[in-house]
């Protein structure tokens, strides 16, 4: 081009830089296994096209290579390939064939970092991590390392970055917690975020693949430290759930404390909570103790009451009494059914019977007069299942009459807690009454006939006294003989 009058420009030599990569991946230049040889030749070919053009290469020639080397058409060996690739990332910005006065962009480390990400090709965390450091170095000395984005929707190079090595640390760290808190802080100081395309699947990998719930929320809030603002509501209540349902290693259920933490953290960022998210999070806090139940046999499940005694458990029933003092102050929340039902399951099932009762009754007081009804048949079941753990009979009756005169459309959970309550209460005979007889003759409930289930109850109740075992068994295959075929095993077992 120079004999004929015309200087090639840097821009002439990225036109033309697709060609020269081409050549570097060609057969015929790798003869031999030596990576660091062939190194030296790619070097060598690079500084031949420099000065045929008169033009030393840049950070954009050495980002085509790159970018032609990591693809998966490249016909270059993976070990040479790694060892061309991290030469040339570390020498952009140092040493020729490249230019003095070039540094490294984020878009060529993007490449390169991204490559060494992925499991299938580059498969290497520590040479990601050291790459990213690098570069880390150059953007310290020169800003203008990073590429613009046009929306706040557009991944910048940094994020992409960012995103592939939390990833892989999730999949691969014996202790993510551990080596992602640095990582994040390196982000933090420098200003960088994590995109919003990326940050919830990222938040929640890494959650997922700690030792505890408290490295959990450790990584959560170092995410959240990048920006405090960088959570909506909704993205709120989408953590919350999802680190209260995880069983880690070493802690297989969430502390209560944390949660409490989550409520902290929403009201710093500027938002008031809402009933959704109170019900949310006082749901969360009993779910270890309804799983504890569900866990016991049969037997078991007849004598067991809830206690107070457990550290976890005194934690929540603490927490517990201090949301709902929140929840009462609060002049502007709507308390709606679901809200007042989490309640008064919570306490319940911690077996704190005077605060479940005083839930019920405001339950009943504010929303009386609501026309949807149905809305009170889980209240009913808790109420049901409180009043046979505290021994408040008394308490279930006023309440059963109340619903079956008409206040609430009985249905089969809530007979089913309230037949629950009346053999807890040691009235197995008599709950067996209601559902063979009983019902029939009330003409409130007389369309609600016993589902299987609710007959089995009964059944495993009487297990442990010969003479009312007979008698139920008796009653339930006379006034059910469709379904008594299906309930010989659980008569059987009790035999």
């Amino acid at each position: 081009m120079r004999d004929v009058g015309v200087q090639p420009t840097r821009e002439t030599y990225h036109a033309i830089a697709p060609l020269l990569a081409q050549e570097i991946d060609s057969p015929s230049l790798w003869t031999h296994d030596d990576a660091h040889a062939y190194t030296n030749k790619v070097y060598a070919r690079i500084e031949e096209w420099n000065a045929i053009l008169g033009v030393e290469a840049d950070d954009m020639v050495g980002r085509t290579i790159v970018q032609h080397l990591t693809r998966a058409k490249s016909t270059i060996p993976k070990h040479i390939a790694q060892q061309i690739l991290s030469s040339i990332y570390y020498d952009i910005s140092l040493q020729r064939p490249f230019a003095a006065d070039e540094y490294l962009s984020d878009e060529t480390a993007a490449v390169y970092i991204l490559w060494l990400c992925d499991a299938e090709r580059g498969n290497d965390l520590q040479g990601a991590l050291s790459a990213f450091t690098y570069f880390l170095s150059v953007y310290d000395v020169n800003k203008h390392v990073l590429t613009q984005v046009s929306t706040n929707d557009e991944r910048t190079p940094i994020q992409q970055m960012s995103a592939a090595i939390l990833t892989m640390m999730a999949k691969t760290s014996k202790d993510v917690a551990k080596q992602a808190t640095p990582f994040l802080d390196d982000l933090r100081e420098r200003g960088f975020t994590i995109s919003e395309v990326d940050k919830m699947r990222i938040i929640k990998r890494l959650m997922e693949s700690t030792k505890d719930h408290y490295d959990a929320f450790k990584i959560y809030s170092w995410v959240r430290a990048l920006n405090r603002k960088a959570f909506k509501y909704e993205q709120y209540q989408e953590i919350i759930n999802h680190f209260a349902a995880m069983s880690l290693p070493k802690s297989p259920r969430v502390p209560p404390d944390l949660l409490a933490e989550f409520i902290t953290d929403i009201k710093r960022a500027g938002f008031r909570m809402d009933a959704k998210m109170y019900t949310t999070i006082i749901s969360r806090f009993t779910a270890f103790l309804r799983k504890r139940r569900r866990q016991l046999n049969e037997s078991d499940l007849v004598e067991m009451v809830p206690s107070a005694d457990d550290k976890t458990v005194s934690q929540t029933l603490h927490l517990l009494r201090k949301l709902h003092g929140a929840i009462r102050l609060d002049s502007f929340l709507d308390v709606d059914i679901p809200l007042l039902n989490a309640l008064m399951d919570a306490y319940n099932q911690l077996g704190a019977w005077p605060e479940c009762f005083t839930v019920w009754q405001e339950l009943v007081d504010r929303h009386a007069w609501d026309e949807k009804h149905e809305a009170f048949q889980p209240s009913l079941s808790i109420i049901f299942d409180a009043c046979g753990y505290s021994k408040q009979l008394a308490r279930g009756r006023r309440i059963w009459r109340w619903a079956t005169k008409g206040a609430v459309p009985v249905n089969q959970n809530n007979l089913s807690a309230w037949v629950e309550c009346l053999c807890r209460s040691g009235l197995v005979m008599e709950a067996t009454s209601l559902l063979c007889q009983g019902l029939q003759e009330d003409p409130a409930a007389s369309e609600l006939r016993p589902e299987k289930r609710v007959l089995e109850i009964p059944l495993k109740f009487a297990w442990n006294d010969a003479s009312t075992r007979a008698q139920v068994q008796h009653a339930i295959r006379e006034a059910f003989p469709e379904e008594w075929p299906s309930l010989r095993f659980i008569a059987s077992r009790s035999s």
